[in-house]
């Protein structure tokens, strides 16, 4: 059978063809942004020694964010200092906490001994509050505290999140492509048209698309119809229909919408124990900041630890431009001699990339953070072929110590910014 050019009609009772039209939808998103500051106070409350109170933060600006800048909880406190004893003021903001975690109030901090004083501390929480919600924050004093009050102040760049353009495919090379395909039928046949969607290369997984089809007449057979994405393909979305019985020339066009830029958050679904002995508990008490802790000893001579927390389901709409990684592990460690180190696996080269900051000693449950930026390449560490898996590792950094420590693992998250 001879394929036939886009200008020729088919022949009366034989075959119907589909084809793109001459020019291709292609979706951009508006780069304007504005800088935007959400502010507010916290009600008038007292502490009792030992004892929290909790305020609610509630963050729902009218217009869509795009970053978050900055987060920062103020509390003002009016206190009756005492010679020679400090004590800690500690925040958390969803049982999670700022920075930093606590301040320290008090006599020994050079307060002049008045009837009353009065401090302002300032809590950075941009970790945590990084997206439209409401946030409970609870704060808790060693002393007495007559009066406290807060305000908030939390600046972010918003911007328009939909914006849709159509543009002659040579004058966007670097802009998302969409690519358009159809084959010949027979009149009654069941039908696929498709179409596959990238961004800089790299496919769309996350877009809305819909296709209309026009009978030779010009008429319209399908009026924007949704289209179906292949689970795992790479940027594909279908729409399957049976052939009419009209002959000719059948043109269509499709549309697509998505969105640029998100957060997910992911924690461990499930983890390997390469080294070691469980203790106590289970991989998900790592997914809540709960003091309910997964706990581990080491074992051998010299002693060691070694875990694995993997991460399932991370389906980014695309891999390309910069994505950043927040690594949040809370935990408690009773070895002061040595560290337990943190590892990202690359896929790519089969590896295990070190962070830069470890779990040094802490009785007492402790927040470290990790930030990692990735210009080039972050598909190395978010595995497209296993459906979008990471994988930390936390091992100790000196083997040859010979005590036997253990290892409390309250809570472990990822944060991933695209």
């Amino acid at each position: 059978m001879a394929k036939l050019s886009n200008n020729k009609i088919l022949e009366r009772g034989k075959y119907l063809s589909l084809f793109a039209i001459i020019f291709l939808l292609i979706i951009s998103t508006s780069t304007a942004e504005y800088l935007e500051s959400y502010k507010g106070d916290l009600e008038y409350k007292e502490l009792l020694n030992g004892k929290g109170q909790t305020w609610q933060l509630n963050f729902t600006p009218m217009n869509d964010i795009n970053q978050i800048i900055s987060s920062i909880v103020y509390f003002d406190f009016s206190y009756v200092p005492t010679t020679h004893i400090t004590f800690l003021i500690t925040m958390q903001v969803n049982k999670q906490f700022c920075k930093p975690e606590s301040w320290k109030l008090g006599g020994d901090n050079g307060e002049s001994i008045t009837p009353y004083s009065s401090k302002t501390i300032k809590f950075d929480c941009s970790n945590i509050i990084n997206r439209k919600g409401i946030y409970d924050i609870i704060v808790t004093s060693e002393q007495p505290i007559k009066g406290v009050s807060g305000s908030y102040e939390i600046n972010y760049y918003s911007h328009p999140v939909w914006q849709k353009s159509i543009e002659n495919i040579e004058e966007v090379t670097k802009k998302p492509v969409m690519q358009v395909f159809g084959t010949e039928y027979i009149i009654g046949d069941n039908a696929t048209a498709f179409l596959q969607l990238q961004s800089g290369g790299q496919p769309v997984n996350n877009a809305e698309c819909f296709l209309r089809i026009y009978y030779p007449n010009k008429s319209v057979f399908v009026n924007n119809t949704p289209m179906t994405y292949i689970g795992n393909s790479a940027g594909i979305y279908y729409y399957d229909f049976t052939i009419p019985s009209i002959y000719g020339v059948y043109i269509y066009d499709a549309s697509c919408w998505y969105q640029v830029g998100g957060t997910l958050d992911k924690v461990a679904t499930n983890y390997n124990l390469l080294i070691g002995d469980l203790t106590g508990g289970t991989y998900s008490d790592t997914n809540f900041y709960d003091s309910v802790f997964h706990r581990h000893k080491e074992i051998g001579t010299p002693a060691r630890l070694d875990l694995i927390y993997n991460f399932s389901t991370i389906n980014l709409p695309f891999l390309g431009g910069v994505i950043t990684l927040n690594v949040t592990t809370s935990y408690r460690w009773n070895d002061n001699l040595e560290n337990l180190d943190l590892y990202l696996f690359n896929y790519n080269n089969s590896t295990w990339v070190k962070l830069d900051t470890s779990l040094d000693y802490s009785t007492s449950t402790k927040t470290v953070m990790n930030y990692i930026t990735f210009e080039n390449n972050p598909e190395n560490y978010i595995s497209s072929s296993t459906n979008g898996n990471m994988a930390l590792r936390i091992t100790d950094s000196v083997p040859s110590d010979s005590s036997i420590k253990e290892f409390y693992f309250d809570y472990l998250n990822i944060k991933i910014s695209y």
